[in-house]
């Protein structure tokens, strides 16, 4: 089977950061309407031959679960001054109260400690931003009047202002990719908003990679930047593994 490439689990964090609209620790007490949307999802993403659906659905099942569980208790560890774009902060504070109430999830997270000493396992990376890129996507044209550039989708999505009027970054990446941005925007002379804005925006992200998004724009990639055929490379993959 194809689950172990990095496409497949990259598409199914995105899934779950796109549909996560209330606080749980695991599939176990995942609502169906989360999983039912995810393997909705997963389903346009990859295909299959039609005989291996219930093996499929298993195996994605177990990586949606995996990555459902190291993605939530990720998020709930952070500080609450550090940015997730992906799970608003009533969601995070929840988690939080959970992971300092619950009696039996403590007990598991304990277990899971000294599992994690006696047999060290590496941590699964994850991306941000599939939620708030498509809620800001629809979001921002009602502020601006018209539909938001990259760079724009791309501030809102990973950044936030404080009372000073002071950009704060999720991260050390962001930060310099907008400022790539702001410095070949202003070598070039170009508008805010102009299709120009958007292209320059691609070249300081790196425009679409290898494993088929763009970085930064989540699920709206495609709705900003046609993909080029060499990028669909995680449906070929999957059919014809």
């Amino acid at each position: 089977m194809w689950f172990g490439h990095r496409d497949v689990s990259h598409a199914i964090a995105e899934n779950i950061q796109t549909h996560y609209r209330q606080a749980f620790t695991c599939w176990r007490y995942g609502p169906e309407d989360h999983k039912r949307f995810w393997w909705n999802c997963f389903k346009t993403q990859f295909t299959w031959d039609p005989q291996l659906d219930a093996e499929v659905r298993r195996q994605w099942q177990k990586l949606t679960s995996k990555r459902l569980k190291d993605m939530v208790s990720k998020a709930a560890k952070e500080p609450m001054d550090k940015i997730i774009t992906w799970m608003t902060d009533d969601i995070r504070r929840s988690l939080k109260r959970m992971r300092e109430t619950d009696e039996e999830f403590k007990k598991r997270s304990q277990r899971n400690r000294r599992n994690k000493v006696e047999e060290p396992k590496a941590k699964i990376g994850h991306t941000q931003g599939s939620i708030s890129s498509t809620m800001w996507f629809n979001k921002l044209p009602k502020v601006l009047k018209r539909r938001p550039s990259a760079p724009e989708l791309f501030a809102a999505t990973h950044s936030k202002v404080d009372e000073s009027g002071q950009r704060k970054w999720c991260d050390e990446h962001a930060r310099s990719v907008y400022e790539k941005y702001e410095q070949l925007r202003a070598d070039k002379d170009v508008q805010v908003g102009s299709e120009a804005d958007d292209h320059i925006f691609y070249e300081a992200c790196g425009g679409w990679s290898n494993k088929g998004s763009i970085y930064g724009l989540g699920r709206e990639g495609p709705s900003l930047f046609p993909r080029p055929a060499r990028s669909r490379g995680s449906t070929a993959a999957a059919s014809s593994s």
